[in-house]
């Protein structure tokens, strides 16, 4: 799945400690929440609000389950159009 924003690949981030979690523009979030629910991707979000200052589009951050697989949510997301 490419970010609509940056035309960027959208990763997983998966940090040491078990923190797994995917950025994406506020108006793709239901598209990647749709997604992980169609593949059982237990999942929770949080939006992060838009600076103002420097016309920085609105952000969700979607907290990926720690017993998630983050090569299978990245393969996912991948596939994804």
């Amino acid at each position: 799945m490419i970010n609509s924003v940056t035309h960027f690949r959208i990763n997983v981030i998966a940090l040491p400690g078990e923190a797994m979690f995917v950025v994406v523009p506020a108006e793709q979030a239901p598209d990647v929440r749709r997604l992980l629910e169609q593949h059982g991707i237990a999942h929770t979000e949080q939006a992060l609000a838009a600076a103002a200052h420097n016309r920085a589009a609105a952000q969700h951050v979607i907290h990926i389950a720690p017993a998630s697989d983050p090569r299978q949510v990245q393969a996912i997301l991948d596939r994804a159009p």
